[in-house]
């Protein structure tokens, strides 16, 4: 009997414990021996308060089957259990004692229900967050690369414009200035032309950032 009580808590915490490392098929079948276990107890002790574990046992159905089908299969099972251990000890009231903890398996059943919900609902509203942070975050790439691109075609259309037609007027100042002049004036237009290159440079580095990165978004 006290290898049977380890035994249906051992099994137990392996199958509540999302640590550990078991796929979906060992935790059913470890949910099924312990109704082995269960119905092993009732049949070696005449102890009808041990059907507690069937209580215990009950409140894990949830995570490992729809909770329809475990609410109509509870009698199915308690019916099981309790006439095991009615066929070793035969004990009086065993009727009314039975229907009671099949209430009781019933109500286990309904609050893990209701906490698996709220445990369902909580990560719906953590994703939902979650999504929302990341839409915030790209809205504000958008808007920056938006902005970005703005500011590059201001350069380019403003600036870049004003700086070629001033190099071509330097050009042109250069062919018509006596030749004491002339110097000076290409000094100024290479100038210009290397500032338009630095124009174009940080357009064109500005403009790489236009398109969004989907992958790191």
């Amino acid at each position: 009997l006290a290898l049977l009580y380890a035994t249906f808590t051992v099994t137990f915490f392996i199958n509540t414990n999302d640590e550990v490392p078991l796929s979906r098929w060992p935790r059913h079948l470890i949910i099924g021996g312990q109704f082995v276990v269960i119905c092993s107890i009732m049949y070696t002790t005449p102890n009808m308060f041990s059907a507690i574990l069937l209580v215990v046992w009950s409140a894990q159905l949830p995570y490992f089957m729809p909770f329809r089908w475990a609410l109509w299969l509870t009698p199915l099972w308690s019916f099981v259990a309790w006439s095991t251990h009615f066929l070793r000890w035969q004990p009086d009231g065993i009727v009314i004692t039975g229907v009671l903890f099949t209430t009781f398996n019933v109500f286990a059943l309904i609050m893990m229900e209701s906490r698996r919900n709220a445990e369902f609902q909580k990560e719906r509203a953590e994703q939902a967050n979650r999504e929302l942070i990341a839409m915030q975050s790209l809205v504000k790439e958008a808007s920056q690369q938006e902005e970005r691109l703005r500011i590059a075609r201001d350069i380019h259309d403003l600036v870049g414009h004003h700086l070629t037609a001033l190099t071509v007027q330097l050009q042109v100042l250069a062919r018509k200035v006596p030749e004491a002049l002339k110097v000076d004036v290409e000094r100024s237009r290479a100038i210009s032309k290397l500032l338009l290159a630095d124009v174009r440079v940080a357009v064109s580095e500005m403009r790489e950032h236009e398109q969004l990165n989907l992958r790191e978004a």
